[in-house]
């Protein structure tokens, strides 16, 4: 994956949400949305039409958005700190945690409610 694109209410607030639990460094795109670049992939977030965002409640904390097609998952250097950046930033680190493939995987949720996957590779 190069890139990945989210629609968002509030497109800062998720800014620094994913820049805090990435570390991915934000970078303000010339359409008035962000764009966070990591190493090997980019997070471009841009404001939802507001003709859909009326339709939207986004509550604190968020409810998971369940019925996404798509997981997307990060690497992190330290999945603790990942996870306390989560909860500091408004998010939600659920229960659902797992190992696989020499990796921990655990799921959260971002201050919209998308799910994502925070991935640890062990040493």
């Amino acid at each position: 994956m190069a890139s990945l694109v989210v629609f968002a209410l509030d497109p800062p607030r998720l800014a620094a949400f994913y820049q805090a639990v990435t570390g991915y460094s934000i970078d303000h795109s010339d359409t008035g949305g962000f764009r966070l670049r990591g190493e090997s992939a980019d997070i471009f977030l841009h404001a939802i039409p507001e003709e859909i965002a009326a339709s939207i409640a986004v509550t604190t904390p968020p409810v998971s958005r369940e019925d996404a097609a798509i997981k997307p998952v990060f690497d992190v250097p330290s999945l603790s700190n990942a996870l306390a950046a989560v909860t500091e930033f408004g998010g939600v680190v659920t229960d659902r945690s797992f190992e696989y493939a020499g990796a921990v995987l655990h799921d959260v949720l971002d201050t919209e409610g998308n799910v994502l996957q925070l991935r640890w590779w062990q040493k």
